[in-house]
């Protein structure tokens, strides 16, 4: 270190060009570097999709669900299992450990469902499994609306032309679909005349799949050339469809003969309206690792050629995400900006001369740029954590600069020019060590967040490696740069040295206070027992989250109907309230969504959606226009739910409020449930019931879930493939001409193994309550409450909410101990001592003080910003210790003259304190809240003050006693 200090010194030119080299490597990495409104979280949740078309939930549940939940629980890296069951349909939900390899799980999920298929029903679909992104990747709204109504036409270019325009962008990941019309073409038949034939549906089905074909054939091949075939046997018109030959009675008839065909629309899935028009919903999502900025701006360019080459569409996009991500991140830009300037302003003003100013502040620059080329190295973003780490060390970087300026200044004799390079590179080495023990003490409790698990570890990895390169290089230049340019100024004689008076007032006051050492003593009894009861009693009362709340520019509701409502009787009650509502509110953009897409997985895993809830977005900038929209709801008998709109940190690690009672049987929940009061409806239907006779079932070898499976196509019908029409696919469904009735149904007859078997006599029919949805929650039946019930066993109650406050304080004990351990070693190995770093770390108890008092003072929340925040303040608080020690340790000094030493360093510290409040002071305004940091800066506020005065007022006691015994010893 020495030699480094010598070369800069000497050679004060070449160490600026290299210095500027990295400072150019820098400005590059800024250019190149992505953005991001959160880290780089990995995805970490495999969805398991199952569908069994026919079968009850409650069925599926057994068949299917509790097989698939047994299978993945020897998954590696398993955290959470839940799962959702639906009528015909399961879907598993495995949540792995952070940092788990979600590939490679992925990989063995497909083994471990290779292995299950064959215990599962035989006509069952083959699980899949997949990646689950959540909602963290959500990114755009897009709402197409077609200018001449005809939505089953629009529907069809957005699903094939739209969306594969779309995906051609780099980085966007899956589009999900909702609302317009799907054109089919039905092929209906009579009841009794096909029970007459002995012909079911599926056999129909199956022959018109069969019929509509076309595969490749193999090759032929000359001495020239060689020719691919392919037999080709699909149908180009719909009376092709009608000429296929089915096999009757040994006899080979037309469908035609008993099917009449017609051309319709799918039942409807889901609807969209935005305000009055009807319109083709697309929520587009972005892959993991992509920029969502650049890819929100490629998918507006990408819209504009849309607009040009559909005429007949509007586009219109709503709820973009990177526009939060933009705030977020120029409200972080233009704090630390502010930062940068109040942290100028406040060198300027204690040391009076402009080009001593901007010498100190010349390392901030650079270690911004170089902690951006460090998180480009190591793959990292600009984001909301990193930023914040860059803009909290600014304050920080600058405290070696001042240390070893103000150092020089004090031993600075006008002299020859050899002579002033002699006295640089001793000024430097004297508060070397000084430099490096206060850098290292403030790097070493940002380590541990490279290896903790969970929430911690995955946001705060880039704040920490931002924070620790920004303070390892302010020490480079401490060593570099800085001797460098004050050989070069003083050569200039261009330093004025006036003395600041009022400075040197506060120093003579200072150590005539510290002089009075009677009434020392009495503020070292009182005042730290003081400051802890007051700590303990902030933090008790403190409100305790995972994420301080944000306002959001729109107004989500939801409004539930009946759950016998049909989607078309939803659909046409929302036409008649946004009717009323775009009456009233003009000028606000309404958009409603009802129903589920059968593909869209992921949402019907979500247990809490179901088709009969309409989701209400209300896009309002102020807060007296959602109060007037609200009003009108209540005003006119709508009983909706606001719901909480949840920001991206939220949306990321799925963080939530849920209460979940949980029992290890169906018959035991309803009892649990029964005991609760103003509970959440199920979504529960009467329905008629089948029940098998299972003697009877057994007698003709026939599965029960055969009968399910008989009795679904009779009433739904059967898929038989597609016609393709104009370059559009067309599903041909094949159905019964008639409304199928209960009286119909109980007296038809099965068709089984070329058997005719009246339904009647395999089990009767009961009517029943039966639950739509089915929540399984780590393998135990489970019901969402609203709030926590107190006459349930708490045994039986999981709350997410309380799960993830836990993992957040345990780890966050973890890593204060952590903090605390590594840092009583590396000040233990500093100064060859065990007890001397004891005595050191007593500033961390006034700054956790301070930080608590200041959260509770301006109504903050005890969250993981305001953690980290006292993670900071490890480092920060011990470092002025360290000067008022350092400052006459190495001295045989008398009381006296030790402080006299230590009230000298008054000016160091106050600058290096207050230029690091300087520059956290202007992230605690946040009059838009778009800030998430408050808490973080307010807390640091509160802990530097807090920390700074104590220090000052008993430290100095309590060192000189120490040396004195030291001494002695």
């Amino acid at each position: 270190m020495n030699n480094l200090i010598k070369f800069s010194t000497k050679h004060s030119i070449s160490i600026l060009m290299y210095l500027l080299t990295i400072f150019l490597a820098g400005v590059i990495s800024l250019a190149t570097i992505p953005m991001d409104f959160l880290p780089q979280i990995k995805d970490r949740t495999i969805l398991v999709s199952t569908k069994f078309s026919g079968i009850p939930s409650s069925q599926m549940k057994e068949l299917i669900t509790i097989p698939i939940e047994d299978a993945f629980s020897s998954l590696k890296g398993i955290k959470n299992i839940s799962s959702v069951t639906r009528d015909g349909l399961s879907l598993v939900k495995i949540e792995l450990q952070h940092k788990t390899n979600i590939n490679s799980s992925l990989i063995e999920s497909h083994q471990i469902i290779e292995n299950l298929s064959p215990q599962l029903p035989k006509d069952c679909n083959k699980p899949k499994a997949q990646i689950m992104s959540n909602d963290k990747n959500k990114l755009l709204t897009i709402c197409v609306t077609p200018k001449n109504k005809n939505l089953s036409a629009a529907r069809y270019i957005v699903e094939k032309e739209i969306v594969h325009n779309l995906q051609t962008i780099n980085g966007i990941g899956k589009i999900e679909i909702s609302g317009g019309l799907k054109e089919q073409i039905n092929l209906c038949f009579d009841r009794e005349n096909l029970l007459a034939k002995n012909i079911s549906l599926q056999e129909i089905a199956n022959i018109i799949q069969y019929s509509n074909y076309e595969y490749p054939a193999g090759t032929i091949k000359d001495s020239k050339n060689e020719y691919v075939l392919k037999t080709s046997g699909l149908y180009k018109t719909s009376d092709e469809i009608l000429s296929t030959p089915i096999l009757v009675q040994e006899n080979l008839t037309p469908l035609k003969e008993f099917a009449k065909l017609e051309f319709d629309f799918e039942d409807k899935e889901s609807f969209s309206l935005l305000n009055n028009d009807e319109c083709i919903k697309l929520e587009v999502h972005k892959k993991t690792l992509s920029s969502p900025i650049k890819i929100s701006n490629d998918v507006k360019t990408k819209i504009k050629e849309l607009k040009i080459n559909y005429p007949n569409l509007n586009f219109e996009i709503l709820g973009d995400a990177s526009v939060e991500i933009k705030q977020s991140i120029i409200c972080i830009f233009v704090s630390a900006l502010l930062g940068t300037i109040i942290t100028f302003a406040v060198i300027f003003i204690f040391l009076k001369n402009f080009s001593t100013s901007l010498i100190i502040s010349i390392p901030i620059p650079f270690c911004i740029l170089f902690s951006i080329l460090c998180l480009k190295i190591f793959s990292r973003s600009i984001n909301l954590f990193s930023l914040t780490g860059i803009s909290i060390a600014i304050g920080m970087v600058v405290d070696n600069s001042i240390i070893v300026l103000e150092n020089i200044f004090s031993n600075f004799k006008k002299t020859s020019k050899e002579k002033i390079e002699s006295q640089i590179v001793q000024s430097v080495q004297q508060v070397k060590q000084s430099n490096i023990s206060s850098s290292i003490t403030t790097i070493i409790v940002f380590i541990p967040l490279f290896f903790l698990p969970g929430i911690f570890g995955e946001l705060f990895s880039d704040l920490a490696l931002a924070i620790i390169s920004s303070i390892s290089f302010s020490l480079i230049l401490s060593f570099t740069l800085i001797p460098a340019l004050a050989k070069l100024f003083l050569q200039k004689n261009i330093f004025s040295q006036s003395e600041n008076s009022f400075l040197t007032s506060l120093q003579s006051k200072y150590f005539n206070f510290l002089q009075n050492k009677i009434f020392i003593k009495k503020i070292k009894r009182t005042l730290i027992p003081t400051l802890l009861i007051c700590s303990l009693l902030c933090g008790i009362f403190l409100k305790k989250e995972l994420i301080p709340e944000q306002k959001k520019s729109s107004l989500n509701l939801q409004i539930t109907f009946p759950t016998n409502y049909s989607l078309n009787n939803i659909q046409a009650q929302t036409e008649n309230l946004l009717l009323g509502l775009t009456k009233e509110f003009p000028t606000t953009t309404f958009l409603a969504t009802a129903g589920i897409e059968q593909t869209d997985f992921e949402t019907l895993s979500d247990f809490s959606k179901s088709e009969n809830i309409l989701f209400l977005t209300i896009f309002c900038k102020t807060q007296k226009l959602k109060n007037e929209i609200l009003s009108f709801l209540s005003f006119h008998n709508i009983p909706y739910e606001q719901k909480k709109s949840h920001d991206l940190i939220s949306q990321a690690f799925n963080i939530n409020n849920n209460f979940f009672i949980t029992a290890s049987s169906a018959e035991q929940l309803k009892n649990l449930t029964s005991k609760i009061k103003n509970k959440k409806p199920n979504i529960v239907k009467k329905e008629n019931v089948f029940i098998p006779n299972i003697q009877t079932c057994n007698f003709y070898k026939l599965p029960k879930y055969y009968i399910s499976s008989f009795v679904f196509q009779s009433l739904e019908g059967c898929d038989a493939g597609f016609f393709y029409k104009d370059g559009r696919q067309i599903p041909i469904k094949v159905k019964y001409d008639s409304e199928e009735n209960f009286f119909s149904l109980k007296n038809s007859l099965v068709l089984y193994d070329n058997k005719t078997i009246p339904l009647s006599t395999l089990g009767n029919f009961q009517t029943e309550e039966n639950q739509k949805i089915l929540f399984r929650y780590n393998k135990l039946d489970a019901y969402e409450v609203g709030n926590f019930p107190t006459n349930i066993p708490t045994e039986n109650i999981v709350s997410l909410k309380n799960e993830q406050l836990k993992e957040l304080f345990f780890n966050s004990i973890i890593l204060l101990l952590l903090s605390g351990i590594l840092l009583y070693c590396v000040l233990g190995a500093q100064f060859e001592s065990f007890s001397l770093p004891l005595i050191l770390l007593i500033s961390i108890i006034p700054s956790f003080a301070g930080s608590l008092i200041f959260l509770f003072v301006f109504n903050q929340s005890l969250n993981i910003n305001s953690v980290l925040s006292l993670i900071i303040l490890f480092g920060i608080s011990v470092n002025n210790t360290i000067i008022l020690y350092e400052s006459f340790a190495t001295q045989n000094c008398s009381p006296t003259e030790s402080i006299t030493k230590m009230s000298q360093k008054l000016k160091s510290i106050l600058i290096t304190t207050i230029t690091s409040f300087a520059s956290i002071l202007p992230f605690t305004i946040d009059p838009f809240n778009f800030n998430t940091q408050t808490s973080t800066s307010i807390s640091l506020c509160g802990g530097l003050i807090v920390s700074v005065v104590v220090t000052l007022i008993i430290m100095p006691s309590i060192l000189v006693n120490y040396k004195k015994r030291k001494n002695h010893a």
